[in-house]
């Protein structure tokens, strides 16, 4: 893996696509957390987790691997 890294454009590929599952994971952190500090009730969280995962259930199936 270390020896992957120092290829300039797998580092590149790497370290974006770690930023950005970084920035979906504070992004689905904050909604959790404005839900229910909008909401008081964790049922409401659910919905919306629920939301998010329903492209991934509906088309992994058609497109292989999301």
């Amino acid at each position: 893996m270390i020896s992957m890294l120092k290829q300039r454009d797998f580092f590149n590929l790497f370290s974006s696509s770690f930023i950005s599952n970084l920035g979906d994971a504070m992004a689905n952190l904050f909604l959790i957390w404005l839900i229910y500090a909008m909401t008081n009730q964790p049922v409401y969280i659910a919905i919306a987790l629920l939301c998010l995962e329903i492209p991934s259930i509906l088309f992994s199936p058609l497109i292989g691997y999301m």
